[in-house]
């Protein structure tokens, strides 16, 4: 991955697609609230994928149950947030639709600690048992306030992608070819 960033052609193509993503989801443009509900629902789709779909493979029993039920309720507000953009489904918020999803996957987590504690070899711990009971309530806190708006959610993404844009022209010119004579 390192050898990548030294790309000089990868570095230039890297910058240019942040810029038009940056770009896109300026607020004034009008495409930034839809984008970004394409992107929620495009890393909703990498989240089920890279983790749920790990975890559903290693579990089995009462367990394999909650993480399908989980990946099933993340995959349907997945779907739910692309067909927004036709006006077939209402998603309230970027902020609810991410406290839905930690909800979800602190419930599942609870539950889960609460059906291996008694047969496990090694108990999960107080520490850990809390902090899945304060992602319980800050998901659920997201999901009856949000106090992000989707628009202040596209400044940011936006500001962050010109910035990440400025990261990627920086390594390019640090690895840029020496000009020959």
């Amino acid at each position: 991955m390192s050898k990548l960033y030294k790309n000089f052609i990868f570095d230039i193509v890297a910058a240019v697609i942040t810029l038009a993503l940056a770009i896109i989801m300026l607020p004034p443009i009008g495409l930034g609230l839809k984008a970004l509900n394409i992107l929620l629902a495009l890393g909703l789709v990498v989240y089920m994928v890279v983790y749920l779909f790990d975890r559903l493979r290693k579990t089995k029993g009462t367990l394999f149950v909650l993480a399908a039920v989980e990946m099933t309720l993340v995959g349907i507000i997945a779907v739910c947030l692309a067909l927004q953009q036709f006006h077939v489904f209402n998603i309230s918020g970027i902020c609810s639709t991410i406290g839905v999803v930690i909800w979800l996957r602190s419930v599942v987590s609870l539950v889960g600690m609460y059906l291996t504690s008694p047969n496990a070899k090694t108990k999960y711990s107080l520490p850990v048992f809390s902090i899945y009971l304060a992602l319980l309530s800050f998901g659920m806190f997201l999901y009856a306030r949000p106090f992000i708006s989707d628009l202040v959610i596209a400044w940011i993404l936006s500001v962050l992608l010109f910035m990440v844009m400025l990261v990627f022209i920086g390594l390019a010119l640090l690895y840029a070819p020496a000009r020959k004579k």
